[in-house]
């Protein structure tokens, strides 16, 4: 800061005097639930929340699930709708049946790049990545084994010069 001549602005610093701090088990009493050593977060009003980024072929998903919910799911400011396509729904929702948290938590998502395969299956894996935190170990491990946890690596293979895409060849012809 000194090297960039950046002064510190006496009305922009932070006085964290009058805050009080608590020890992670004296926050489990006030909250009375157990808390993990995960990246929660908890909004003004104390309600648990956690964000994390997902992505599947060219989508990329930034996803906040927030505990105490009451099931709303919100995709680019359009709820579960904003797929077309009945399978897309399912695998945004999966996760959350699966956990049994389905109307339980508030998902709120924005996804951007790819189609709609791409989008709700980046979605699907942050959510599921999310709501590592809110579930026991048991289920945690419930959720690797069914797929859940683990990211698709598939992408779209690169054309091969000389030929006409990525598997396809010219046609040969002998005159």
């Amino acid at each position: 800061m000194i090297r960039y001549n950046v002064h510190q602005d006496q009305e922009r610093t932070l006085d964290i005097g009058a805050t009080d701090w608590v020890t992670k088990d004296q926050l489990e009493n006030i909250l009375l639930e157990k808390l993990k050593d995960s990246h929660l977060m908890f909004t003004a009003e104390g309600t648990p929340y956690i964000a994390t980024t997902g992505g599947r072929k060219q989508s990329k998903a930034s996803v906040t699930v927030f505990g105490r919910g009451s099931g709303k799911i919100s995709i680019n400011g359009e709820g579960v709708l904003y797929f077309k396509n009945i399978q897309d729904r399912e695998q945004v929702i999966f996760p959350l049946q699966f956990t049994g948290l389905l109307g339980k938590v508030d998902v709120v998502a924005d996804v951007e790049g790819g189609g709609t395969s791409g989008q709700s299956g980046a979605i699907r894996y942050a959510v599921s990545l999310a709501l590592r935190s809110f579930v026991d170990q048991d289920m945690v491990e419930k959720m690797r084994i069914a797929g859940l946890l683990t990211r698709d690596p598939r992408r779209r293979e690169r054309k091969k010069p000389g030929w006409k895409g990525a598997r396809a060849k010219y046609t040969w012809k002998k005159r």
